[in-house]
């Protein structure tokens, strides 16, 4: 799951040839954040829900929203649209600890179409943690109404305060959903909705502009398919990929003759590396900005294509009260025995990303 402050701008979705679009924007995080993202990832060393840690825990982050409905008549809910997990789930009426700071929350009461289930479902982070049970109800995307979607409602969180969505939309696979719950994008899928079993991402780090995720399809405003380049999925459980090669400045750094393996994360603010990585990336940024242009630019080779991220690109300007302060968006973590690296938002913003689960790969174009 992932990171950051990104708040919804309100536009009209288009849906057209079963591909669907959803408006994504931001706004920056504060400097406090960075540094907690920062103590996170290099103190949980507890595999890969290092990931699922960040975005849930500080009241400052840049997180990608979107709006979705649920029930008849609808009900609308700022969602965190997230590539590193797979259940849907929003904060209940009756919650009764935690919930203060989600901003709406559902009421099944006021829903013709919903359905009780009743059964109970509780999925841990490394700060805190929402419990609740499962329901049932029509969930309105973009304008296409997937019927009978199964999802959490949140009656109890801890870890959420001062937080500004409503819920989770988990894009991950099926095998790693708390209670074995179907995803709402493989519900479209098997509904009909959606042209193809696949879905593009834009991230737009321009607070005037929205970024773009779109189900069922790509957006070639973003990218140009010629230049796409495919990797497989090794996992499918988050999205996996290899990793080859890390150069600073043409350098090889590391070198992963047998490949590392990395996860694509939308809900991951950060690209995280291993520590030695990092260290011998020599990334000291200045948090008065000064020497940007000294620091070094950064590879990382997928399949055979190394895409770079410049300075401008990987380091990140936080303005607030008229004083503006730099902080790196690459860092060092451990993240576990099995899998090394997290391709967040710091790389992600660099690419368009194309997740086509039909076909078992993730695809990276330059942007255009």
């Amino acid at each position: 799951m992932k990171s950051s402050l990104f708040v919804l701008a309100i536009a009209v979705a288009v849906v057209s040839a079963n591909v669907i679009q959803v408006p994504l924007s931001h706004r920056p995080k504060s400097a406090a954040f960075y540094e907690a993202v920062r103590k996170v990832t290099q103190d949980a060393d507890n595999g890969i829900f290092v990931s699922n840690t960040i975005p849930l825990t500080n009241n400052d982050e840049l997180d990608y929203y979107g709006t979705i409905s649920i029930g008849t008549p609808p009900q609308d809910f700022l969602i965190d649209f997230d590539t590193g997990s797979s259940n849907l789930w929003v904060a209940s009426s009756s919650c009764s600890e935690g919930c203060g700071s989600f901003p709406d929350k559902y009421d099944s009461s006021k829903s013709s179409t919903y359905q009780k289930n009743g059964e109970a479902f509780q999925i841990s982070y490394g700060s805190g943690e929402i419990a609740g049970y499962l329901s049932e109800d029509t969930v309105t995307v973009a304008g296409l109404a997937v019927k009978s979607v199964t999802f959490g409602e949140v009656t109890s969180a801890s870890g959420f305060d001062g937080v500004t969505f409503d819920g989770l939309f988990g894009l991950a696979y099926k095998s790693i959903s708390a209670d074995g719950v179907e995803p709402v994008f493989a519900t479209m899928v098997s509904q009909g909705l959606v042209g193809q079993n696949l879905f593009g991402v834009y991230l737009s780090n321009d607070t005037t502009k929205d970024g773009a995720l779109t189900l069922g399809g790509t957006d070639t405003t973003y990218y140009d398919p010629s230049a796409l380049v495919t990797t497989k999925i090794t996992h499918e459980q988050w999205y996996v990929i290899d990793i080859g090669k890390v150069t600073a400045n043409g350098k090889t750094i590391a070198n992963h003759i047998f490949h590392a393996s990395g996860i694509v994360d939308t809900g991951t603010s950060l690209l995280i590396v291993p520590p030695d990585t990092y260290t011998a990336m020599g990334i000291s940024v200045n948090q008065d900005c000064s020497g940007i242009s000294s620091l070094p630019t950064i590879g990382i080779t997928i399949g055979s294509t190394e895409f770079q991220m410049t300075p401008a690109q990987y380091v990140i300007k936080i303005t607030q009260g008229g004083s503006t302060q730099c902080l790196s968006g690459i860092t060092g973590a451990s993240v576990g025995t099995e899998f090394t690296y997290i391709l967040g938002d710091t790389f992600l913003r660099t690419v368009y990303t194309v997740f086509n689960i039909g076909a078992s790969t993730i695809g990276f174009a330059p942007l255009l």
